[in-house]
């Protein structure tokens, strides 16, 4: 992490990443996404079905967290 000369600190992905409340959010969105989806994923029958259901999902997840905030931000880990 580097400071500026201003006192802007940099590395701002790096702290929104270790945060306890990024790590909640992404654990409760996930828990979300997966029950919306639970009934279509135990019907797919196929590997190719549930890797498409996985792939919907994998894409649904980064899609909110995306939405969460910009990896540019200034975050603060307590």
């Amino acid at each position: 992490m580097k400071k500026h000369t201003l006192g802007f600190v940099a590395g701002g992905l790096h702290r929104l990443l270790r945060s306890p409340w990024y790590r909640d959010k992404k654990a409760a969105i996930e828990a979300h996404i997966r029950s919306t989806y639970e009934a279509e994923l135990s019907s797919a029958t196929s590997y190719w079905q549930r890797m498409a259901v996985e792939n919907k999902i994998a894409r649904e997840i980064k899609q909110q967290l995306e939405s969460l905030g910009s990896p540019y931000c200034l975050w603060n880990c307590h």
